[in-house]
């Protein structure tokens, strides 16, 4: 058992912002820490926050955009509509970062607090373990769910929602609190339902960088925020 869990939101290469939120924190070696995903991508600092990440020694789960670079190198794409290709070239470089991020789980599981970290979400009903997380990779970039002709739930691509799709967290039942970021929330605050906290305050879009922080002898949540020095990118639609 760790003194603190720190789960920290999307960084999205916001170093200053980064460093400035663990100056509040002060994290130490009795704590767990942990980021949601999107270390690289959108920010001015990508190289810089992800190899800082790697030499902390701290945790992560992998994110859409870190995906999608691992994606990019392979060739499958030229240039994701998130992703510019000036940083992308540099971080091309660093073959440490790529072994890094081919590490990274889809998920992360902390039964003794029972809390789940994964970037984007979950379907209703799925269990916590690697085969059926493994089965369904496209949780990554989870938001929205509607149901099929069948009633099962489907993922509503990004920019198809409609009337009557339920975002994930909101049917969200299971066995573990899940901590997730990927879907930022413009009013500044985490979103927080029954059983899901979601911690991407937008910092590279000008919010915050949020983390949420569970104190195992207090039982008791905590959230420490500091406010982007400015947007580095513009929110998404």
């Amino acid at each position: 058992m760790k003194s603190r869990y720190i789960f920290i939101g999307d960084i999205h290469g916001c170093f200053t912002e980064l460093t400035r939120l663990l100056d509040i924190i002060r994290p130490t070696a009795s704590d767990e820490v942990v980021t949601v995903g999107n270390l690289v991508g959108k920010g001015p600092d990508t190289t810089k926050v992800a190899m800082y990440w790697i030499g902390t020694g701290f945790k992560a789960v992998l994110g859409n955009m870190d995906f999608a670079f691992l994606e990019w190198l392979d060739g499958r794409f030229e240039v994701d509509p998130g992703l510019e290709r000036d940083w992308l070239e540099s971080l091309a470089d660093y073959g440490v970062l790529t072994g890094y991020l081919k590490s990274l789980p889809l998920y992360l599981d902390y039964p003794e607090i029972g809390v789940s970290v994964v970037h984007g979400g979950l379907y209703p009903g799925m269990k916590i373990t690697a085969d059926e997380i493994e089965a369904h990779k496209e949780i990554i970039a989870l938001r929205y769910l509607r149901k099929d002709d069948e009633g099962s739930w489907i993922r509503v691509p990004y920019g198809k929602r409609r009337e009557g799709d339920r975002f994930w967290a909101e049917l969200w039942t299971g066995p573990r609190t899940i901590i997730y970021g990927h879907t930022p929330q413009k009013i500044g605050n985490p979103k927080v339902d029954k059983r899901a906290i979601g911690i991407d305050t937008g910092c590279v879009f000008g919010g915050f960088l949020t983390a949420a922080i569970y104190t195992p002898d207090k039982k008791y949540w905590d959230f420490q925020m500091v406010k982007a020095e400015k947007a580095y990118s513009p929110w998404p639609k």
